[in-house]
């Protein structure tokens, strides 16, 4: 292949990854705000077989490993920032609507306030995608310590590297017929919508504070398809624990209340308190025994680290990059004078989350936000209070997410290793999607909130 046509194939294998980028990115946050659940993670799975056909089609050959993989990483990427752009903005347009935005401190630039597009909320949400591609920086920082030192799976990253090898023995039946057959599900789940048998008022006269609820969603059973099967059993058995165990013994211990008529949905309002300060509890040990088992491992990675002055400077930046959303909220609003001296703390408690999420992936293949809420009670602790403060702070409640990002880049940095790309290229490519994706996927929020609005049944 000459200089010409390498050319000429790479310029066609960034246009096809930004086509199925927007698609994806389109999907995901529809998606989003159906379900209230995100398929980022598993785009480049899904981008696998969409980018094939087209690549196949448009260089009029079976595409290189190399060409399919670099689609891939750019239509992963636009599709990752949905979580970010335009399911947080659906997010905080409900809660603009359930509460009073100035009760509770939630600036017009952070949700819908009129039917044009804020150029101030644009703004906020493309600066809130940059803070959280720190997370891909971090990855690429310690991927030597996660995939060599701890050889951790990372099965997304395992499984679209796999996919994309056995590509080149895909028929046009095997990616049209599956496509097909979802498009009708959409359409009859479009149709129908949701049914749901829900046993918790009758459950609560036999077990007071227990709830179960039978629900035949079709894209909550297609995603927990797609995601790999220890998760889906671990999400499974921690609900069946939650709510036929641990909210009856609260209850028995009259630290919970409960009305008879309750529905499955008003039993996880009432214990959603309950439910973080338990996962502050358990990850907090958890982080505990994960740093001192590991503490040989991440002290001889922190000695390379400091050694080694082009990643010392990265993460700096990186370190930088989310210290500017503490120095924004102080222009912004006045915090509590706690707040302001464990400042330096909280910034520690962003980095081992990060570090945590990455372990967490390795193993689950997709990010956990149960490790999240111990920034949330950090920042609760501190006095801080009022929407905006955790909107910029908090990467549970808020938008900025380096450890969601961190997480989900790592799959691919494992996916493209293992495909013999070098990760620093692998990290340019997904931060320059990041960039290029998040205006678009915001613009997407924004006009599928304006079609449909909050009260449509299309929309949850």
């Amino acid at each position: 292949m000459n200089v010409a046509s390498a050319k000429v194939n790479l310029v066609y294998t960034i246009l096809v990854g930004l086509v199925v980028g927007f698609l994806l990115g389109f999907i995901d946050t529809y998606g989003y705000a159906v379900t209230g659940y995100t398929t980022a993670e598993l785009s480049p799975i899904v981008s696998v077989i969409l980018t094939y056909p087209l690549l196949s089609k448009i260089l009029r050959r079976k595409p290189f490993i190399v060409e399919h993989l670099i689609s891939v990483i750019i239509a992963s990427g636009i599709s990752l920032t949905t979580t970010i752009t335009s399911g947080m903005y659906i997010t905080y347009t409900m809660l603009s609507r359930i509460a009073d935005p100035k009760l509770i401190g939630l600036p017009e630039w952070l949700y819908m306030s009129s039917l044009d597009v804020n150029v101030y909320a644009l703004i906020f949400y493309m600066y809130a995608v940059l803070v959280s591609a720190v997370g891909v920086v971090i990855a690429y920082i310690f991927h030597r310590h996660f995939i060599e030192k701890e050889r951790l799976a990372y099965p997304i990253g395992l499984a679209y590297s796999m996919l994309i090898q056995v590509s080149r023995a895909f028929r046009k039946l095997n990616i049209i017929l599956p496509i097909v057959v979802g498009i009708t599900l959409h359409l009859i789940a479009f149709t129908y919508g949701t049914s749901i048998f829900d046993l918790t008022p009758i459950l609560q006269k036999i077990l007071p504070g227990s709830s179960l609820a039978l629900t035949l969603d079709i894209f909550i059973f297609f995603l927990a398809l797609l995601i790999p099967l220890n998760t889906s059993l671990g999400i499974g058995l921690g609900n069946l624990i939650m709510y036929l165990i641990i909210t009856p013994t609260l209850v028995s211990l009259g630290l919970m209340s409960i009305l008879p008529f309750m529905k499955s949905s008003d039993i996880a309002l009432e214990a959603s308190p309950y439910t973080a300060s338990i996962m502050v509890g358990f990850i907090t040990i958890a982080i505990i025994y994960y740093f001192l088992t590991s503490r040989s491992a991440f002290i001889l990675t922190f000695k390379l680290l400091i050694r080694n002055t082009h990643l010392l400077k990265r993460l700096i930046l990186a370190l930088a990059l989310i210290t500017s959303s503490f120095i924004l909220i102080f222009t912004l609003i006045e915090l509590p004078l706690t707040f302001m001296l464990i400042m330096p703390f909280y910034l520690s408690i962003h980095l081992l989350l990060v570090l945590l999420t990455l372990r967490v992936v390795g193993e689950t293949g997709t990010a956990s936000q149960a490790t999240l809420p111990l920034a949330t009670f950090t920042l609760f602790m501190s006095g801080a209070r009022g929407a905006l403060t955790y909107a910029l702070l908090d990467p549970y409640t808020g938008v900025p997410m380096p450890q969601f990002m961190a997480g989900s880049s790592m799959n691919i940095i494992k996916g493209a290793k293992r495909l013999g790309l070098e990760p620093n290229v692998t990290v340019n490519l997904l931060i320059l999607s990041l960039l290029i994706g998040a205006p678009i996927t915001f613009i997407y929020g924004h006009y599928l909130l304006l079609a449909y609005g909050l009260n449509s049944p299309k929309l949850n």
